[in-house]
């Protein structure tokens, strides 16, 4: 992660080992990059176990946790719901910051 906030992937992971319903989380975006300014959100990309029920409540709540956790807006999108527009941009700098299988 050479790019990557080091400190923000750290929380981040940590926040998601508490989420037992993630399995994947990465960040994507100017944060990905290393291009992010104060100013920036966080771009954070999640896939979820293949059994999870995930409610609208408990994903707003999962974004609004991780807002709280880093005192910045976070983005916060489903594997699989990226907009076409933004699909070859996110996969070309997402950076694996969660993986509930390591």
């Amino acid at each position: 992660m050479n790019t990557v906030d080091q400190t923000m992937a750290d929380k981040l992971s940590a926040f998601f080992r508490t989420q037992p319903t993630v399995d994947k989380a990465w960040l994507f975006g100017s944060c990905a990059r290393g291009e992010a300014t104060p100013e920036s959100d966080v771009d954070v990309l999640v896939r979820f176990q293949v059994n999870a029920r995930v409610t609208l409540l408990s994903y707003a709540s999962m974004q609004h946790k991780m807002e709280q956790l880093l005192n910045k807006r976070v983005d916060l999108v489903e594997d699989g719901r990226l907009k076409d527009f933004a699909r070859e941009s996110a996969e070309a700098d997402k950076v694996l910051i969660y993986d509930s299988n390591e």
